[in-house]
């Protein structure tokens, strides 16, 4: 999976990840697990770290600091990623969750 792929549709990224390596019934086994959920949220925030730093290696030029947008980044996905698992009876598909994703981070969503 590449760095584009995930940063485009992080919830499909994670949830081909999820089904791929058979995590799924893993997650909602443990998804009122604090210690569990707080290594998920680290490991989405180690990604989303690497990624950034990756692309600013690349060139991508960013105006706020890569740690923050790694920490803002990875905040929102863990976010979705929690509310999604607790919500997984309701059918929400990856794409639904990466069309909220881009609706949550619209910055004139408050402001209409």
């Amino acid at each position: 999976m590449n760095i584009e792929d995930r940063l485009r549709q992080p919830l499909q990224s994670l949830s081909r990840f999820m089904l791929e390596n058979l995590l799924e019934p893993i997650v909602q086994n443990q998804k009122n697990d604090k210690g569990f959920t707080d290594f998920f949220r680290n490991y989405i925030g180690d990604i989303s770290r690497r990624d950034f730093l990756e692309l600013k290696r690349r060139g991508k030029p960013f105006s706020p600091p890569i740690e923050l947008l790694a920490e803002y980044h990875s905040g929102v996905i863990s976010l979705l990623v929690t509310w999604w698992i607790y919500h997984l009876e309701e059918d929400v598909t990856a794409e639904q969750m990466d069309e909220y994703y881009y609706q949550m981070v619209n910055e004139k969503i408050m402001l209409e």
